[in-house]
């Protein structure tokens, strides 16, 4: 199994690397070719969709150049995953980009989020992409919404040959919502959206007398025409014996104040150079805990940066209508998510009571209404069983890969309906995250003394950091 402790940056390769498909994976890219690079692919969240349409597009690179429209939180995954997979560095367009004509024939791969689409459409007409590809593709399930309008409009302008539309939840409240995606994919089949909705959502009249189609109707044949014609769908039960254990992944995070983040974790910088390093010995010490402490505020800036990324994540794993187990490090970040999520979590935290810890496990176990447990690392990461949910994700790290495994297998316990679980990482690249997790997997190689009981990684953890900031070592000290 490989680690989660990789940093990101070193993705940056300069060839691809060897990817092995699992079988129901290769059997998606082979759907899509069998509908001539016009496919959904719908499968639940966490089987690798992004992987299959990217290993479609290393099959047919003569199919570029390649579009792809995502949220603005899963832009580094597809930018990451695409240097990884393909060994190309796609483009990825902010809001602020601006785009110099001489440059477009070696734009292979763009990557834009769908809240930005108006203003950069005339990218699109530029690039002239052979192929599009919608992650998160349910975006679009709004014919109103103005980045609905304005990816209908480019793509029936430019018509490009192949289109695939990846989402693990297609239809979220009402076939209606499907229509946009299956209009796009296929316009020969869905070109009647009136006879669409009378035939598969229930015509109704609201209590004004407006005619709404909120319901569904002929469902059977509904399914029988996607799976037939546009759509293939695996849920993680029908794959089960092709996964491992236990699937650790990576998810980059956008970080929002990056700015000043820079800004601090430059100070930080200068701090150690012109202050830690020429302390005298005996003031050591000090200077050390008073760099935890400005650890701990890099830290504590990343966490709020991302925490918009974070719950656009959350939302599309719970639209899948599974559990989730969340772990926080600080307070602040279980402040927040409890705020936002209110009557759909529970939570444990430090220095709450054996009798309040057991409600909300319970809660979390046996009430369907109660989504999402929220838990500080240290006090929710052991001695408690979380088999409702298949997956934790980890909104912020700790110090060691001891704890992290150990929370993970809150939900990797005897009596569990399933046998595989999966843990996700939201981490914000090229920060102190980063830093912290590619010193982490140095120290993997030592995990037995943890498991023995033993912790002698913390000291030295906080001292490897320092040292990447560019603290003395202690041959250099003394």
């Amino acid at each position: 199994m490989a680690s989660i402790f990789t940093s990101m940056r070193q993705l940056k390769v300069t060839k691809p690397q060897p990817i092995t498909a699992y079988p129901f994976q290769e059997e998606g890219v082979q759907f899509i070719d069998k509908h001539n690079g016009r496919a959904l692919i719908a499968d639940e969240m966490g089987l690798g969709k992004t992987i299959q349409a990217l290993l479609w597009i290393k099959r047919h690179p003569d199919q570029g150049p390649f579009m792809i429209v995502c949220p603005v939180s899963a832009k580094l995954v597809w930018y990451n995953e695409s240097i990884k997979v393909l060994g190309i560095e796609p483009l990825i367009l902010t809001s602020k980009t601006v785009i110099r004509k001489d440059k477009m024939p070696d734009m292979k791969i763009t990557i834009i989020n769908y809240d930005i689409l108006d203003g950069h459409g005339g990218h699109f007409y530029t690039m002239e992409p052979k192929t599009v590809i919608l992650d998160e593709g349910h975006y679009i399930k709004n014919l109103e919404a103005k980045r609905t309008r304005a990816l209908l409009r480019i793509i029936k302008d430019l018509n490009p040959r192949n289109r695939i539309v990846l989402t693990g939840t297609p239809i979220e409240n009402k076939p209606a919502e499907i229509y946009p995606s299956l209009s796009l994919l296929r316009p020969d089949l869905f070109n009647n959206m009136t006879a669409f909705m009378y035939k598969f959502c229930e015509p109704r009249k609201d209590p004004k007398g407006r005619l709404v189609f909120d319901g569904s109707s002929n469902t059977k044949q509904l399914h029988k025409i996607l799976t037939t014609h546009v759509m293939i769908r695996r849920r993680k039960r029908d794959v089960l014996p092709q996964l491992p254990k236990k699937t650790r992944s990576v998810i980059p995070m956008h970080l929002a104040n990056a700015k000043t983040y820079r800004r601090a974790e430059e100070d930080f910088i200068n701090w150690i150079a012109e202050e830690y390093n020429n302390c005298p010995k005996k003031m050591r010490a000090v200077k050390r805990a008073q760099a935890l402490v400005k650890m701990g505020e890099l830290k504590r800036l990343v966490a709020d940066g991302k925490m918009k990324s974070v719950v656009q994540w959350i939302d599309d794993y719970l639209e899948s209508g599974n559990k989730l187990v969340v772990f926080t490090v600080h307070q602040r970040a279980m402040d927040f998510l409890l705020e936002y999520y209110k009557e759909k979590a529970v939570f444990v935290r430090g220095g709450m009571s054996d009798k309040k810890r057991q409600e909300s496990v319970v809660q979390f176990q046996n009430n369907p209404e109660i989504k999402l447990f929220i838990g500080q690392i240290k006090a929710a990461g052991v001695a408690l069983t979380l088999t409702a949910a298949h997956a934790t994700c980890f909104v912020e790290i700790r110090w060691t890969p001891g704890e992290h495994e150990q929370a993970e297998d809150r939900v990797l316990r005897i009596g569990q309906t399933a046998d595989k679980v999966f843990a996700y990482y939201l981490l914000c690249p090229e920060t102190i995250e980063e830093r912290t997790s590619s010193i982490i997997e140095k120290k993997r190689k030592i995990i037995s003394q943890i498991m023995d009981g033993k912790n002698p990684e913390d000291r030295d953890i906080y001292k490897m950091l320092l040292e990447s900031y560019g603290a003395k070592t202690e041959e250099e000290e003394e």
